[in-house]
């Protein structure tokens, strides 16, 4: 809560390293919440530098521990063309981690990358799974 506070200005004056720290200590004790935030902030370079590194490390934090959006992000990162760290079969791997977790999104990327062989193998009946999947989908996105 301090940490969001702190971010905001709500009711304290806005400290972005206070909100880092705060977030910092409690995605130590495994919120996933804030290794999400300090993933996102690092990776955007918002009120801070940009450190490619340092967000990679928090959105792992958040894969350790299922977190899809923490998931997708990696992915996105290391299929990102813009970006120092791109790993096609490292995306994949995240991609195809969150469409097993009912991702809908990750489950039209990892479609797409069976079939143009982004990161993997090949293979238009994988393709035609993951599309289905995705075209069946309940997940409402957020």
């Amino acid at each position: 809560m301090l940490a969001i506070m702190y971010a905001s200005g709500f009711g304290v004056s806005k400290d972005i390293e206070k909100s880092i720290q705060h977030h910092v200590k409690a995605a130590i004790l495994g919120s996933t919440d804030s290794s999400y935030y300090l993933g996102n902030i690092y990776l955007k370079g918002e009120n801070i530098k940009q450190d490619l590194d340092k967000s990679i490390f928090w959105f792992e934090k958040g894969k350790e521990k299922e977190h899809i959006p923490s998931i997708f992000n990696l992915g996105q990162i290391y299929l990102s063309d813009n970006l120092s760290k791109k790993d096609e079969k490292k995306a994949f791997e995240c991609f195809l981690l969150s469409a097993r977790l009912d991702h809908r999104e990750s489950q039209k990327q990892v479609s797409y990358m069976y079939k143009e062989g982004i990161g993997v193998e090949k293979s238009d009946w994988k393709s035609d799974f993951w599309l289905k999947k995705y075209s069946t989908s309940s997940e409402i996105e957020k």
